[in-house]
């Protein structure tokens, strides 16, 4: 996410990572919010970013928001973004192993 959001001039505020158990065999999905702020040129590169970034991510929530509307500089406008990002990974054999050893 940062490497996404950095490349494209958004300004990263947070990361939150979302407690996420879904699973199938080996894979593990994980999920984070992030909120940032950019223009829509930063926003648009940064969504490219996810979507096209060698870790397939899938964007399951956007909320995007004008910071100050009726501001007089006419210059780019300043967006709040606010996004649910979530990605699947194998879990490792050792990972694995030792979650068992724990369980006994």
């Amino acid at each position: 996410m940062n490497l996404a959001a950095s490349g494209h001039e958004a300004k990263l505020e947070r990361v939150d990572p979302v407690a996420d158990s879904a699973a199938a065999g080996r894979l593990r999905r994980a999920s984070l919010r992030a909120a940032f702020e950019s223009d829509v040129r930063g926003l648009a590169g940064t969504l490219r970013a996810l979507e096209f970034g060698a870790a397939t991510l899938v964007v399951r929530e956007l909320r995007v928001t004008a910071v100050d509307v009726g501001a007089a500089d006419r210059g780019s406008e300043v967006l709040r973004v606010e996004l649910t990002v979530a990605g699947w990974y194998l879990e490792s054999r050792e990972t694995r192993i030792g979650k068992r050893e724990m369980d006994r």
